[in-house]
Parts: C-alpha cells; sequence; structure tokens
C-alpha cells in the first residue's frame, strides 16, 4: 500500500512539475514558492520530521498492546495541534524577516510575493502536522491510507493552484491550493480514525496530555538534535541557492521531482516497515541488511550511473518546453547530476537508519545525522560557488554516503557492504561503457535514454537474479 501510494503520489507529482516547468519554468514566482514552502514548514519541522515517526510509531504499538492508545494518543495529537498553531503564528507575524533570513538573494518582487504566500501557507501549518501523527496511528496498525493519499492529495491540489495562478495571474492560488490540501487531509483521516476508535475525543484531558507529553518527550530527547540540524542543512541550502542567482532554488527541486522517486518507492516504504517491525540484532541484524542491500544496490547503482551520465538528456525531455528555456536545462541538470552520484547511498541509509531507530538506539542516530550533515553544509559552502546547483547536488551526494557508511559501522555490516559495492564495480563499467557508447552514436535523445536504459535494466537483472529466484519460486512453486 505504501509503495502504491508513493508511485500514485510521484505520478502525480511529476505531472505537477511539467506543468509548473511549463507555466513558470525557473522564474522568481517558481523560486518564491519554494522559498514560501520552506519558509513555513521549516519552523515545525521538528514537529513532522522523522524524529516524530521513529518515535510515534514504536510508542502507539507499545501504548495499544497496553489497550490504552486513544487515551494517550488523542490529547498528543491536540497538544502538537496547539504548538504548530503557535509557531504559525509567530510566521505569520515575522513573515517579512524571515523570508529575508532565509533566501537573503532574493530582489525585492521576489521577496515580496514569497512573504504573501509565506503568511497563508501558515494556515496550512498545524493541519500538516496533526495529519502526520495520523499517519503514524496508521502505520502502527498496519493500514497506510492517510500516508498513502498525503502526497497524492498535495500535488492535486497544487496543480490546481497553478493552473489558477495561470489564468488569473495572482500567485496566492497557490498558497490557498498548498493550505487546502492538508486541511482536506486531516479532516477526512480523523474522520476514518475517529469512526475505527484509534482517536477518541472524549479522552481529550490535561492529565492525559501531560503523561502522554511526558513519555514522548522522553523517547525523543536523544533525538532533539536532528530537527536542528534538518533545519540547519536546509537553511544553508537555501542561502547558498539563493547566491547563485534566480533559478537555482527552482531548478534543485526540479531535479529531486526525479531523484526523491527511489526515496518514495523504496527508502520510506521499507523505513516505515522496519519501524514497524520487531528490533534485530547482531547477525540477525546483519542477515536483514544483506537482504535489503543486495538487490537494492544492484539496481540503484547502475541507475544512479545512468542518471550522472544522462542527465541533460532527461532534463530536456521531461521539462524543456513553455517557460523552462536552456537556461533552466543546464540549472537543473547540475542539480540531477549531483544528487545522482550519491542516489543510491541515499536510499540504502535511510532504510539502515530506521533499522537503528527500531532498535532504540536513537543517540546513534543523532550522531549518524550529524555526519551526514555537517558534511553537506561543508560541501555546499566549497562546491557550490565553484560548480553551481552541480555543487548543491554533490552536497546531498555527501550526506548520504556520509550517512550510509556511519550507520554501516554502527550495525556492523559496513565490510558487507562495501563488499557488495565492489562486487558491482564490474556491472558498473559495463553501464559506463555501453551508455557512453549510445551517446557517442549522436541518435535522438530518446532512442538513446531508452537504449541506454534497458542496458541498465539488463544489468540490474543480472544483479538481483538470486533474490528473483527465490521470489517466482514462492509464487509458482514446483508440483511435488
Amino acid at each position: 500500500m505504501l509503495c502504491g501510494g508513493a508511485l500514485l503520489g510521484k505520478i502525480a507529482g511529476f505531472i505537477r512539475e511539467l506543468i509548473f516547468a511549463r507555466l513558470l519554468g525557473a522564474s522568481f514566482i517558481a523560486d518564491s514558492y519554494r522559498g514560501a514552502v520552506t519558509a513555513s514548514l521549516l519552523p515545525v519541522m521538528p514537529l513532522q520530521a522523522d524524529m516524530v515517526f521513529c518515535v510515534l510509531i514504536p510508542l502507539h504499538r507499545q501504548w495499544k498492546v497496553e489497550g490504552r492508545a486513544a487515551q494517550l494518543f488523542t490529547p498528543l495529537i491536540v497538544l502538537f495541534g496547539l504548538i504548530s498553531s503557535l509557531i504559525a503564528l509567530m510566521v505569520c507575524v515575522f513573515a517579512d524577516d524571515w523570508v529575508g533570513f532565509i533566501v537573503p538573494g532574493f530582489d525585492p518582487a521576489a521577496h515580496a510575493v514569497t512573504t504573501l504566500l509565506v503568511r497563508v501557507m501558515a494556515l496550512g501549518v498545524p493541519a500538516s502536522v496533526m495529519t502526520a501523527c495520523l499517519s503514524c496511528i496508521e502505520i502502527s496498525v498496519g493500514r497506510s491510507r492517510i500516508t498513502t493519499l498525503r502526497a497524492l492529495v498535495q500535488n492535486i491540489v497544487t496543480i490546481v493552484g497553478v493552473l489558477a495562478l495561470a489564468a488569473t495571474a495572482r500567485p496566492i492560488t497557490l498558497a490557498l491550493s498548498f493550505t487546502s490540501g492538508f486541511w482536506i487531509l486531516l479532516l477526512v483521516g480523523g474522520y476514518l480514525l475517529w469512526k475505527e476508535d484509534e482517536i477518541a475525543f472524549r479522552y481529550i484531558r490535561l492529565t492525559n496530555g501531560i503523561e502522554a507529553a511526558r513519555i514522548f518527550v522522553k523517547r525523543t530527547r536523544p533525538l532533539f538534535a536532528q530537527p536542528v540540524l534538518d533545519q540547519l542543512n536546509t537553511l544553508i541550502e537555501r542561502f547558498a541557492g539563493s547566491n547563485l542567482g534566480v533559478g537555482s532554488i527552482a531548478a534543485l527541486e526540479y531535479s529531486r521531482t526525479l531523484t526523491d522517486t527511489a526515496q518514495y518507492l523504496v527508502g520510506y516504504p521499507i523505513g516505515y516497515v522496519m519501524l514497524a517491525q520487531e528490533a534485530l540484532t547482531g547477525a540477525q541484524a546483519r542477515a536483514r541488511v544483506e537482504t535489503i542491500a543486495r538487490p537494492l544496490l544492484a539496481v540503484a547503482m547502475p541507475i544512479s550511473l545512468y542518471i550522472v551520465i544522462f542527465s541533460p538528456e532527461m532534463v530536456q525531455i521531461i521539462y524543456q518546453r513553455g517557460a523552462f528555456d536552456a537556461h533552466a536545462v543546464t540549472l537543473t541538470a547540475g542539480a540531477l547530476r549531483g544528487i545522482g552520484c550519491g542516489l543510491w547511498a541515499a536510499v540504502l541509509g535511510y532504510i539502515l537508519l530506521r533499522m537503528l531507530s527500531a532498535s532504540a538506539r536513537n543517540g546513534i542516530v543523532v550522531c549518524v545525522v550529524a555526519a551526514g550533515s555537517m558534511v553537506n553544509i561543508l560541501i555546499n559552502f566549497l562546491a557550490t560557488p565553484l560548480f553551481g546547483t552541480f555543487g548543491l547536488g554533490l552536497g546531498e551526494t555527501a550526506r548520504g554516503v556520509a550517512i550510509l557508511v556511519c550507520v554501516s559501522f554502527a550495525l556492523g555490516c559496513s565490510r558487507m557492504i562495501l563488499q557488495l559495492v565492489l562486487n558491482l564495480i564490474p556491472a558498473l563499467v559495463v553501464v559506463g561503457a555501453v551508455s557512453y557508447g549510445i551517446r557517442g552514436m549522436m541518435l535522438p535523445m530518446l532512442p538513446s535514454l531508452v537504449l541506454a536504459g534497458a542496458a541498465v535494466g539488463v544489468v540490474a537483472l543480472f544483479g538481483v537474479r538470486p533474490e528473483l529466484v527465490i521470489l517466482l519460486r514462492r509464487i509458482w512453486p514446483r508440483p511435488a
């Protein structure tokens, strides 16, 4: 269900970005919207980041076993809503200064539009936070409706907002669509869980809220530094991108629309499942890591190389139309190439981090995230002035590699991961040689991408062959 929802969400997101690119390109309005999303959600990142999922999902599972999940989780959701409402109010009041702090490189026109969008988007912040809490309940009990629909609904309402902007020339339609999407999800999801007695308004009492908050804070204490690091990382990235010139931030987000597909289809679903499962240690944990890492690396590493080689062609075919001109292609292709270098490490590292969280080793999780964030910030400062948007992408690659290295050491599987990577080098050489050979044939872009993609598919199929055979035998067992 999580993978299916992620796929639907990514399809809708892909359509959204195509429309966005065609109508807005890499204009200052596109940058203003991206900056406004960051300015609106960044202050509440600690309330809906991975840290919260890593605590709330196991915590709800425990309360469910104890028979008091609705009693404690309902007031906890209300508490999250009150805190996020206060933060949203502060964002509205100080929107002008806050925008100037996050994106100091914006010119006066872009700054004014971003400030207007932030004040409207802030109205949807409490709904976003409470919806994340509802998602934790569903994942804990083995459902995924809210999580499945979250990205899909947000992308659909954003498409409506972009089309309304094209019809009315009023950027505020983007902010209204952003806000309405979260409130739709909250009302629908809250009603479903209320009907199923997973939440109950009769339990909204001060004593229940204090007890739930005390337990949550105790569980979360080791992870308090993680959202701060994530916020710092995002701030530095936006700061560096805004200083590169108009279109750089939008280009980074356009490229992420393509690369985030791997996380949404593979990383997040498997990571959530890891949180909902019993934690393993020692040899059992290493065996689970190998079961996940072997087929994932066999597919992800050739795809990462494919993205690095063909990023300009991919961007041209997907985005270059309407307002998305050659300059936007150059910016987006640079960011895409940089992120593609470490896409494989980012996906696997995220999954292994969730395994650490499931085993309640949250102190180590924070150290791993801190190492990744520091590396990303360092690369952003050093590489962005030299390489532009490619430097921004390299920062994300460096973060993914650093997290994978650290978390594999923490799980005691670093040698096994290294061996799997080294075993794939011959396959990567084949993919690289075939891809550059096809590129040198000067074929039209689409046939070149298809031929090289077929080569990647063949290599990946050979890489996952043992697991594929096992899967097929389970589906179609041999007759006795």
